[in-house]
């Protein structure tokens, strides 16, 4: 049986609760690593009504067969155009670090002085 069941990509504000809309994905990656943030990246049509609400610190949602399966939150921003072959017209693509970045920002952050130093004894 062939996949082709595309990924619903939601976009969520920066409370992490509000949902702003689907995005009119064409094109999208997901990936995943075990123990690490993984990424993502998906290009939506920079004439779509959520186009201009993308922010960076909103976070990009997949849900495949109504699953959720992964999201990325968004870091990057960019906007281009694309010829016939790539799917014409305009398109905003916007990238970034997976749902365990939140994990390893607080781990890997330091402020340089002890408040960010911990001790585990035993």
């Amino acid at each position: 049986m062939a996949n082709s069941d595309p990924s619903e990509w939601r976009l969520i504000d920066t409370d992490l609760v509000t949902v702003l809309g689907i995005l009119p994905a064409s094109e999208s990656h997901l990936y995943l690593v075990l123990n690490e943030p993984g990424s993502g990246e998906l290009k939506i049509p920079l004439g779509s009504a959520l186009a201009g609400s993308v922010e960076s610190g909103q976070f990009a949602q997949a849900s495949y067969r109504g699953a959720v399966r992964g999201g990325f939150f968004v870091e990057n921003i960019s906007k281009g155009q694309a010829d016939a072959a790539e799917g014409g017209g305009q398109w905003v693509s916007i990238s970034g670090r997976g749902a365990l970045s939140l994990l390893e920002d607080a781990i890997i952050w330091d402020d340089g002085t002890t408040a960010s130093t911990r001790d585990y004894a035993g």
